[in-house]
């Protein structure tokens, strides 16, 4: 069986083994307790964030938004009974971006002065494309081909909005990344309804909620077929990387 069939016959099961052991693990109770000197107060009405000492006041960025990286815990809010840890993103200012734990999907929060870049706005110069196991994130092929990510940006902008179909054979996130504004990814789903090349193939952004069906044709060469035959990168939610 080559590399791609295998990959159409077990990254659905993969996706939904993960699904369904972090709706188990969040149903297990919070996060063990840490020890940090930054409290921050849920403003309700505003729906911000706000550290008193510093003024700073943090909104949560759309679920396109991830942190590269997860380091230290920096800050602690109240929910109710809930205690949630806020985490420093790689070697970031905390004071101007902070994440929750991640677990797959979004999860930054930024200072309301200094809002996050869009896509467009992005400079991005690579893509990691990943799916999901049960236990990390793999990245199993990386673009640096500036025309194909600035074809891809520029379709989600301008491309005729569609629905995202109910049923797909294969979805995988890829990871918008650049070295303007390191430390952060922004995450767009790439979808297939089939398994060849004449089947229709999706562009989604969960923040925007903007979907693009792919022109026949585009982007094919690269996103459709076999797999590298090289050793997968994997991607893990450590001290190190995430996402």
């Amino acid at each position: 069986m080559s590399v791609s069939n295998i990959r159409r016959s077990f990254l659905p099961l993969l996706v939904i083994c993960a699904v369904f052991l972090m709706i188990l693990l969040s149903s297990c109770g919070g996060e063990d307790a840490v020890s940090v000197s930054v409290h921050l107060e849920y403003d309700a009405e505003n729906g911000v964030l706000v550290d008193s000492a510093s003024g700073n006041r943090y909104r949560w960025a759309s679920l396109s938004y991830e942190p590269a990286s997860v380091g230290e815990a920096y800050a602690d809010v109240q929910f109710g009974e809930k205690t949630v840890y806020l985490y420093r993103v790689g070697s970031l200012s905390p004071e101007k971006i902070l994440t929750e734990k991640f677990e797959g999907a979004g999860g930054l929060i930024y200072e309301e002065s200094t809002p996050l870049p869009a896509l467009t706005e992005m400079q991005a110069d690579k893509i990691y494309v990943c799916t999901m196991t049960a236990s990390e994130t793999i990245c199993i092929d990386i673009f640096e081909e500036q025309e194909l990510i600035d074809s891809m940006i520029t379709l989600l902008d301008q491309g005729e909005q569609t629905q995202l179909p109910s049923e797909l054979s294969l979805s995988l996130s890829l990871k918008f990344a650049s070295d303007a504004h390191e430390g952060i990814y922004y995450n767009i789903l790439y979808a297939e309804t089939g398994d060849d090349a004449a089947d229709d193939h999706y562009l989604y952004d969960r923040g925007t909620r903007k979907c693009v069906r792919i022109p026949e044709g585009m982007f094919l060469g690269i996103l459709y077929g076999e797999l590298p035959e090289t050793e997968t990168e994997e991607l893990t939610d450590t001290q190190e990387v995430t996402g």
